[in-house]
C-alpha cells in the first residue's frame, strides 16, 4: 500500500507530506487549491514524464517521493532486477530546471522504464487518460481481458498468428523482390567464398611480416653471424685474449665479497657472450634465403592488402565483415524457398489458426456474457437500473484472409461496448451516448468487477464521482467502501456522502506565506472531518443543521 507521499517545491506545494493508511483514504478541497498537484505527482511516481514547469518559481528543483509497503512478490520483482525492496519500497523523483532528472528507487538510481513496471503491479490509477482510454473501443478488449479466464487460449492463438503473418510477409517480401534478392545473393556468395578461400586468421599479418623481415635480411645476418663466430672459434689472438681475462679474474678471488662478485660476473658474461654466439651459429644454419617462401609471403601480404581495400581495415574487420554478410546469406536462404512448399505450410498454419481461434472465440463470447452481467449488478447499485451493457463482437478490417474471413491478432471480431440508458430504446456504441455521470459510472463499475483481478495494492480514482449526486453518490460511497476491505483505495472527490465514509480524510487549501500562495494538506481529526463534510454539503456558509447533516452522513459508514 501507499503509505507515505511527500512533495517538495512541487508546483505550489511548498512542503507538503500525506500520510495514508489502509482502506478507505479521500482528499478534498475547493477547487484549485492543489488536489491535481498530489494526482500529478502520483503519477510521476507512476513513471509519467514530466517537464520543468512543474518545479516551483525560484527552486532550483522539486522532489516527489512516496514510501510503500511491499509483499512478497514485489520483493521479488524487484530482487529479479537487482535491487533489495523487502517490506518497503521508497520512489523518489527529482526534477531539475536544467532537465537532468533522475530516478530513484530504495537509493538506487533506475531507469523510467523499470518503475513504470514495478508501479504497474502496484498502483491503479482511474483519471481523466482511463475515461478517454473507455471511450477508445480498441481498449475495451483490455478490460474484457482482465476478467476473463483464457490467457492460455488467448497465447496460443497469437502465437499461431504471428508466425502465420511473419511467414506469410517473409513469402509477400520475397516475391516482391526476388530479382534484387538475388543481386545481392549472388554479391554476397562471392564476397564470402573470396574471403573464405583466403582462408584468413586473425594476427597473420603481423606473423608475415615478421618471418618476411628474417627472409629478406637472411643473406646479411648469416654473413654477420659467420663473422663473429670466426671471430670466437678461428681467431688465436681472440682465444689469448679470453685466457688472459680468465686468468686475471681469478687472481682477484678470496680477498673479499665485493672482489668475488665482480670476478664471477666477468665469467658469467663472458660464457653468457659465448653460449650466445654458439646459438646464433645453430640458428643461422637452418636459415636459408628460401626464394619460394619469400614470394608466397609477399603473395599473401598482396592478397591480404587487396582484401582489406575491399572489406575492411584489418583482418578483424574483414572476418566480421564475413560473418555479417554470413547471417544475410542466411537470411536471403530462409526467403528463398519453393512456392509450393511454403504454400502449403501457410495453408498448415491457417488450418491450425482456426483450431486454436475456435477456442479462443468461444471464450471470450463465454466471458463477455459473464462480464455484462456482473457490470449491470454493479449499475444496479448505481442507480443506472434501467441500463445495460451488451458487448458485440464486431468482424476486423484487417489482417489474415482465410475463407473469405479478416483474422487479426485478436481473432476476426473484436469487442466494443454497447449501452442502453432506458430499457426498451435499443443498444448504442457506449464511445457515442454515455454523458460524463454515466461514463464516470460505467468505469466504476466496470473497475469494481475486475479489482480482484488487476493485481494491485493501490487503486486512486480521480473524481470517479464526476457528474452524480444525491443517492447515487451515497451508494458509490458504499462501493468504494465495500472496494476498500481488499485493496487501499485513495479517491479525489466532490461529494460529501463520498468523504462521509473515509477512514483518513485530507483537505487540501490554499494559504499565502511571505507574500506567495502554498498549497497545504491538512489530515483532518474527526471534528474536522464533520466540519468539511458541511462544507462540502452547504458551502463555507454552512449551520447548525448542516452540522448535524454532515455528522448523520459520517455515522452511516
Amino acid at each position: 500500500m501507499l503509505e507515505v507521499l511527500k512533495l517538495k517545491n512541487f508546483a505550489i506545494a511548498e512542503e507538503v507530506t500525506l500520510n495514508f493508511s489502509k482502506g478507505f483514504n479521500v482528499i478534498t478541497g475547493e477547487t484549485g487549491a492543489g488536489k491535481s498537484i498530489i494526482l500529478n505527482a502520483i503519477s510521476m511516481i507512476m513513471g509519467d514524464r514530466a517537464d520543468s514547469s512543474i518545479i516551483r518559481k525560484g527552486e532550483e528543483e522539486a522532489i516527489a517521493e512516496a514510501v510503500f509497503i511491499t509483499d512478497d512478490e514485489i520483493a521479488k520483482f524487484c530482487k529479479d532486477n537487482g535491487l533489495e525492496c523487502a517490506g518497503e519500497l521508497i520512489v523518489r523523483r527529482i526534477f531539475k530546471k536544467n532537465g537532468k532528472n533522475s530516478v530513484f528507487v530504495n537509493d538506487n538510481r533506475v531507469t523510467l522504464l523499470f518503475l513504470k513496471k514495478v508501479m504497474e503491479k502496484i498502483i491503479d490509477l482511474n483519471n481523466q487518460n482511463e475515461h478517454q482510454m473507455l471511450m477508445n473501443p480498441e481498449n475495451h478488449k483490455i478490460f474484457l481481458d482482465y476478467f476473463g479466464d483464457y490467457k492460455d487460449e488467448k497465447n496460443e492463438y497469437i502465437s499461431i498468428y504471428m508466425e502465420l503473418n511473419d511467414l506469410i510477409k517473409r513469402y509477400e517480401n520475397f516475391k516482391k523482390n526476388e530479382k534484387e534478392l538475388r543481386r545481392r545473393y549472388d554479391n554476397f556468395r562471392f564476397e564470402f567464398d573470396e574471403i573464405g578461400k583466403a582462408n584468413l586468421k586473425a594476427g597473420e599479418e603481423e606473423e608475415i611480416e615478421k618471418e618476411l623481415k628474417v627472409l629478406e635480411n637472411a643473406k646479411s645476418i648469416r654473413d654477420a653471424a659467420g663473422m663473429l663466430f670466426s671471430i670466437v672459434e678461428d681467431n688465436d689472438a681472440f682465444a689469448l685474449i679470453l685466457e688472459k681475462i680468465y686468468e686475471n679474474s681469478s687472481l682477484i678471488r678470496g680477498i673479499n665479497e665485493e672482489l668475488d662478485r665482480y670476478s664471477e660476473e666477468i665469467d658469467n658474461g663472458i660464457n653468457t657472450f659465448l653460449d650466445a654466439i654458439k646459438s646464433l651459429k645453430n640458428y643461422t644454419d637452418e636459415l636459408e634465403l628460401d626464394e619460394e617462401r619469400l614470394y608466397f609471403l609477399n603473395e599473401r601480404l598482396a592478397l591480404i592488402e587487396k582484401l582489406k581495400r575491399k572489406y575492411g581495415d584489418t583482418i578483424e574487420d574483414i572476418l566480421a565483415y564475413k560473418e555479417k554478410i554470413g547471417e544475410e546469406l542466411e537470411e536471403i536462404e530462409k526467403m528463398s524457398f519453393d512456392a509450393t512448399e511454403i504454400t502449403k505450410e501457410i495453408e498448415k498454419l491457417k488450418s491450425k489458426l482456426l483450431e486454436k481461434h475456435e477456442l479462443f472465440d468461444k471464450k471470450k463470447r463465454e466471458t463477455a456474457v459473464a462480464f455484462e452481467k456482473a457490470v449491470e449488478n454493479e449499475f444496479k447499485w448505481l442507480n443506472m437500473e434501467k441500463s445495460s451493457i451488451k458487448i458485440k463482437f464486431l468482424p476486423v478490417m484487417n489482417g489474415i484472409e482465410i475463407n473469405g474471413e479478416k483474422f487479426g491478432v485478436y481473432g476476426n471480431s473484436e469487442p466494443e461496448f454497447f449501452i442502453e440508458t432506458n430499457r426498451g430504446e435499443g443498444f448504442y456504441p457506449l464511445v457515442k451516448i454515455a454523458s460524463g455521470g454515466e461514463l464516470s459510472r460505467v468505469l466504476f463499475s466496470i473497475k469494481s468487477v475486475i479489482s480482484d483481478k488487476l493485481n494491485v495494492k493501490v487503486i486512486i480514482f480521480d473524481e470517479i464521482d464526476s457528474g452524480i449526486g444525491g443517492e447515487t453518490a451515497k451508494k458509490l460511497a458504499k462501493k468504494l467502501k465495500e472496494l476498500s476491505k481488499n485493496i487501499q483505495v485513495i479517491a479525489i472527490t466532490h461529494q460529501p456522502q463520498i468523504a462521509a465514509v473515509s477512514d483518513i480524510h485530507y483537505f487540501i487549501e490554499k494559504k499565502e506565506k511571505n507574500g506567495r500562495i502554498i498549497s497545504n494538506a491538512n489530515k483532518l481529526n474527526y471534528n474536522e472531518h464533520i466540519k468539511e463534510i458541511a462544507r462540502m454539503i452547504s458551502g463555507d456558509e454552512y449551520d447548525e443543521h448542516t452540522i448535524a447533516t454532515a455528522e448523520k452522513l459520517c455515522n452511516e459508514k
